[in-house]
């Protein structure tokens, strides 16, 4: 028999929504730096969680994930160096 109750063994709710984001604005004359500002996890959902049916069992695992996080970057274009050959 199967039934639709929500019984505590399996309580978690598994619909997670996984939602990045950057912002980036080049900078100096010719573009050749960039400022990165990236966001993972906005919502802060990333649970570590996998459930695995089978015809014997049901398994649920959970384990640590990195959770929301914000960084800022450089990133430099060594293609476009002063002075560099035309």
């Amino acid at each position: 028999m199967i039934s639709g109750k929500k019984i505590a063994a399996f309580a978690t709710n598994t619909n997670i929504i996984n939602w990045s984001a950057y912002l980036e604005k080049k900078i100096f004359k010719k573009n050749t730096g960039k400022l990165i500002f990236s966001a993972r996890d906005i919502l802060n959902q990333n649970k570590g969680f996998n459930r695995t049916i089978n015809s014997n069992f049901i398994s649920d695992e959970r384990y640590q994930r990195l959770a929301r996080y914000f960084m800022l970057g450089f990133q430099w274009s060594f293609t476009q160096m002063p002075g560099a050959a035309k």
